[in-house]
């Protein structure tokens, strides 16, 4: 996940209103959120999902916030397609399992599957 900006627009005083590429999901934001609260540098800085904007209430970014927050952002990007992942092969393997069952039926009774 890239942050691509900061927006101006929507960013306040003592607020950042950041923009990924791509925009942080609300699958993502809840990966995201347990491990930013429990992160001893940003858990002082609370961060909500606004649209495709992730506002963080941070007086000042330092290069170490920031590279502490793209690595959140990128682990939470990566645990979701893990978790996609899964959930892919799962649904294969149950219809690989379908397959082989209404084929051995087929077999058993001797007629083709239609």
């Amino acid at each position: 996940m890239k942050i691509v900006s900061i927006n101006g627009k929507h960013s306040k005083p003592g607020e950042i209103a950041i923009l990924t590429q791509p925009s942080v999901s609300s699958a993502i934001y809840e990966k995201l959120r347990p491990v930013w609260q429990a992160s001893p540098l940003l858990r002082s800085n609370p961060a909500v999902l606004d649209g495709p904007l992730l506002m963080v209430r941070i007086s000042e970014v330092t290069p170490e916030i920031a590279k502490a927050i793209q690595k959140l952002l990128d682990d939470a990007e990566q645990a979701v397609q893990r978790d996609e992942d899964v959930a892919r092969q799962k649904a294969e393997a149950q219809k690989t399992e379908e397959r082989k069952r209404i084929e051995a039926a087929a077999k058993a009774f001797g007629v083709p599957v239609q």
